[in-house]
């Protein structure tokens, strides 16, 4: 076997991992989306509530409101709460930031078992689909 035809085959393999790869994000974007859409208006409203509860303490550090919503993404850079609404709030923003990850792996992950799953039973099935309607496809 040349070099030529055992690169054809890696390449071919490769192109059905990427094109699994595809199906799972066209399948879990909406639901990726629709988790992000619930977090992030958490994030800013519990930023506002940050830059109010820690304005008055260090205003140097928090002079706007978007400056709450930094600290709560970046989580470094030397400011932290020194208020106790502050430091709550920072726990409640960790807790969401944590969410919106695991939230997020978590659904890319089933996506991924139930793909698994449809090849696997598509191939005991000896069944094919069609990649755009995911219909059943006779031989």
């Amino acid at each position: 076997m040349s070099e030529k035809s055992v690169s054809k085959i890696k390449a071919k393999r490769f192109m059905k991992s990427l094109a699994t790869i595809r199906d799972i994000f066209k399948r879990t974007i909406p639901l990726l989306f629709a988790a992000i859409l619930i977090i992030i208006p958490l994030m800013l409203v519990a930023s506002v509530l940050m830059y109010n509860a820690e304005n008055g303490a260090q205003p140097d550090v928090f002079n706007n409101a978007l400056s709450g919503l930094w600290r709560t993404f970046a989580g470094y850079g030397g400011a932290f709460p020194v208020t106790i609404f502050g430091k709550v709030l920072a726990v409640i923003l960790g807790v969401l930031r944590i969410g919106l990850i695991s939230l997020s792996i978590g659904i890319i992950t089933a996506g991924v078992v139930i793909e698994t799953r449809k090849k696997s039973s598509a191939e005991k099935e000896d069944k094919f689909f069609c990649p755009h309607c995911e219909e059943n496809i006779d031989k």
